[in-house]
């Protein structure tokens, strides 16, 4: 309960905005909120955010635009900043307006999976991504929706700014929304983003940088800790820049901790094992395989979600090879399954997940979304049919 009332604040003056103008329930806000800081500076924090929401728009909410990307409001707390570090340190998420039911931890994969099933667009994004670097995952989330919804104002031209390393919303938000899909067309397009924020031109010789939010999430782990002494430190520092209470020199400083931060993560990018030719089809590639074994997780057994796991892990730390890759790929692809009713069941409940995953893929009108009403009709009468569509719809979107 300690860190409660800072998030109510939060909670109530989002409610309360969002009763004024219907249609910011069609948003998608992450709300930060920190065990031991001030209430005064939590209520500070939001009437900031709300202030820049209105200097946005100026009027009610346009219908359209990056806001539609999810269908609800959501709220993301995390009473502890020193669990920036932590394997443990999400805490869980709920909708707006809905009450707030408490703040459960997350340590497991399974956790994971009742938060796609429950349609958190939040967990989708952790169930999309790699279990083995959740600290570094989350810490990339929290950056995210942090720019989302605090750096909403325009930014100035290169040429007037040449050196501004923020990020444009409509390109975070289009980063965001393909990392909740498996990350199937950012390699390209976030190094161009990056370029361009940068007030360069994208090298297209040489890999992306960005083309992994974990190293992503991990050289801002770094500027963070160079900024601030410590990672937690560093971010409060950070979000309060972004929110209008910025430090003695502005945020500026940052921007030169970043490119450092950026040049070191690059050298480690370098020494992976993977040849550099292939190193963008490399990590869209393992991530897709990652969304595929959230949508398959109950067709594996015991032994087999074991083994997965770990290579996943040995693969997202940087000690992977090809060779495991291939291996996964292999895990990933069941050729025998029984269908049993309890199988049909477990599986079905990952139905509206899955339209939600055709959807973000553009995918509805097309065969694969043919395939899957298919599979609603064919789900109580032909199970050995369900299943053989099933398995197949996961391994195209994922393929």
């Amino acid at each position: 309960m300690k860190g409660l009332l800072p998030a109510v604040i939060l909670l109530l003056a989002f409610s309360a905005w969002g009763a004024t103008w219907e249609a910011a329930t069609s948003a998608h806000f992450l709300v930060l909120a920190y065990e031991g800081l001030d209430p005064g500076y939590i209520a500070g924090l939001a009437e900031g955010i709300l202030e820049r929401l209105l200097d946005l728009w100026g009027s009610p909410p346009p219908g359209r635009g990056v806001f539609d990307l999810y269908s609800r409001v959501s709220l993301v707390v995390y009473p502890d900043p020193d669990a920036f570090g932590s394997d443990t340190g999400l805490y869980g998420f709920t909708r707006l307006p809905l009450p707030l039911f408490g703040t459960p931890r997350i340590p497991s994969f399974e956790r994971v999976l009742r938060d796609l099933e429950a349609e958190s667009p939040l967990g989708m994004l952790v169930a999309g991504s790699a279990h083995g670097g959740l600290a570094k995952l989350r810490l990339a989330e929290a950056i995210a929706w942090t720019f989302i919804v605090t750096n909403m104002k325009e930014l100035p031209s290169a040429d007037e700014s040449p050196e501004t390393l923020w990020l444009n919303i409509s390109g975070l938000a289009r980063l965001s929304g393909t990392y909740v899909m498996g990350i199937t067309e950012i390699p390209h397009g976030l190094s161009a983003l990056w370029a361009r924020e940068c007030g360069g031109e994208p090298d297209l010789s040489e890999p992306p940088l960005w083309i992994s939010v974990d190293l992503w999430a991990s050289a801002t782990a770094y500027m963070f800790q160079r900024a601030g002494g410590s990672i937690a430190e560093g971010a409060r520092n950070f979000f309060k820049c972004l929110t209008g209470f910025p430090e003695p020199n502005g945020c500026t400083k940052y921007g030169d901790l970043w490119k450092e931060s950026a040049r070191s993560w690059k050298l480690w990018l370098s020494g992976l094992e993977v040849p550099s030719s292939v190193r963008v089809l490399y990590e869209a590639r393992r991530r897709a395989l990652w969304l595929r074994f959230v949508f398959l997780y109950p067709v594996f057994s015991q032994a087999s979600r074991d083994e997965i796991q770990a290579l996943y892990g040995s693969i997202e730390m940087g000690e992977g090879s090809g060779q495991d890759l291939e291996r996964l790929e292999d895990l990933l692809s069941p050729s025998e399954v029984v269908p049993t009713p309890e199988l049909v069941e477990a599986l079905s409940s990952r139905e509206t997940s899955l339209l939600r995953w055709l959807g973000m893929m553009g995918k509805r009108g097309t065969e694969a979304y043919k395939t899957f009403l298919k599979l609603q009709a064919l789900r109580n009468t032909d199970p050995a049919e369900y299943l053989r569509l099933y398995i197949g719809l996961v391994g195209k979107l994922s393929g």
